[in-house]
């Protein structure tokens, strides 16, 4: 069983400014009514996944249970501070390999869910006036749709930073993002140090539409380095009685730091339209080769792109080209989704396989939600066939 970890790397700039600052600052005793405002939470998710591979794998099953308790102070003059721990235990055997450095039972196939326990998120919050938050420590950032910027929040250990943020909305309908990178702490409970700078800006260019460019600077003590450039174009309006939806991306991804001759684009669309309760959607994503290797989004919540099944949450050599359709129902307190994809290769003809996925999540209030989720990949030039199933039980206070 994995425990908490040291931390190390540049964490220890990061996490211990915020400390030094909560300690002089939350501690003290003027500051006692920060704490009677202050505000407690709870969160649990029972889960069950199983996984079965056309691999000679033994099918993998895992039954966990995730719990955060975290704390976070009232206001006193802009400032608050947060603190949260994270832990995951398993139920009964460990029938499943939960991934680099876990348990080690390699005959199963992987469902990423180590078990271990460590502190989630700890910062120190500032809010001056125009919109402005600067937050110091270790915390959750989401930028956009988590395509390149996410905390993993469909895994039981979520992914977090030991970081700088800052957010600012002083102009009209116009939005900055800054985050300084020290720290990555994955899934896995474990960590990788970086020099990151994170840069994003959105701008509301009309009514019924965003534009987002955005830069992310990426260098990794072991890893591969980049530079990622983009544009991200979304919005909505009403058309005949329904919505349409449509989005578009474009970035590309070259060398900085350490890396050499990297050159990889993606393009991203996707356009839908919803009608009471009934919506659909048709898109594609596609993430470019140099000839050695794909286009890559290290920070991102992969899960949540190309299929439930996670065959490719790291892009093959060759890149990867998702066409996709999506349609969703609401059912009352039920929300039903079903997906298809088609992948293939960018560079050469490789038809990689499909997908069809399903899920269902019954919101029976804000605290309280069950969920169900099917993957089944089926492969050609890529992978094995793989069907995965997940049930959980979220409640939170």
């Amino acid at each position: 069983m994995s425990t908490a970890r040291p931390v190390r790397g540049r964490a220890p700039v990061l996490v211990g400014l915020a400390c030094a600052c909560l300690t002089t600052s939350v501690f003290a005793t003027p500051l006692s009514e920060a704490f009677s405002q202050g505000t407690a939470s709870l969160s649990l998710r029972l889960r069950h996944e199983s996984a079965e591979q056309d691999n000679g794998l033994r099918r993998a099953q895992a039954n966990g249970l995730r719990h955060r308790l975290g704390l976070t102070t009232g206001d006193w003059h802009g400032f608050s501070a947060t603190l949260e721990s994270e832990g995951t235990i398993a139920l009964g055997e460990e029938r499943y390999n939960s991934g680099p450095g876990g348990n080690g039972h390699s005959e199963y196939s992987v469902i990423a869910d180590p078990t271990g326990n460590e502190l989630n998120q700890g910062y120190l919050s500032y809010a001056a006036g125009a919109g402005t938050l600067l937050r110091v420590g270790r915390q959750r950032i989401i930028f956009d749709n988590a395509r390149f910027v996410g905390n993993v929040g469909w895994r039981q250990n979520e992914q977090t930073y030991d970081a700088v943020l800052l957010k600012t909305a002083a102009a009209d309908n116009l939005t900055l993002q800054y985050a300084y990178l020290g720290n990555v702490n994955r899934i896995f409970f474990d960590n990788v140090d970086l020099d990151g700078h994170l840069v994003n800006l959105k701008a509301s260019v009309a009514p019924s539409l965003s534009a987002t460019l955005y830069g992310y600077f990426l260098d990794f003590m072991s890893g591969e380095d980049s530079q990622t450039l983009g544009l991200r174009l979304a919005g909505s309006r009403p058309l005949s009685g329904m919505t349409l939806s449509y989005s578009a991306e474009f970035a590309r991804q070259g060398d900085y730091a350490d890396s050499e001759n990297l050159e990889a684009d993606y393009l991203a669309g996707e356009i839908g339209l919803a009608r009471g309760p009934l919506s659909a959607a048709l898109g594609l994503e596609l993430l470019g080769s140099d000839g050695n290797r794909g286009f890559s989004t290290p920070l991102a919540t992969l899960h949540k792109f190309n299929g439930f099944a996670d065959l490719f949450l790291a892009t093959p050599a060759d890149g990867l080209q998702d066409v996709y359709a999506r349609l969703g129902y609401q059912l009352g307190k039920w929300k039903l989704l079903a997906f298809y994809h088609q992948f293939a290769a960018d560079a050469g003809s490789r038809d990689y396989g499909d997908e069809v996925d399903f899920v269902a999540v019954y919101k029976h209030s804000k605290s309280q939600s069950l969920g169900f989720k099917y993957a089944d990949y089926a492969a050609q030039d890529f992978g094995v066939d793989t069907r995965k199933l997940t049930l959980d039980l979220n409640y939170s206070f």
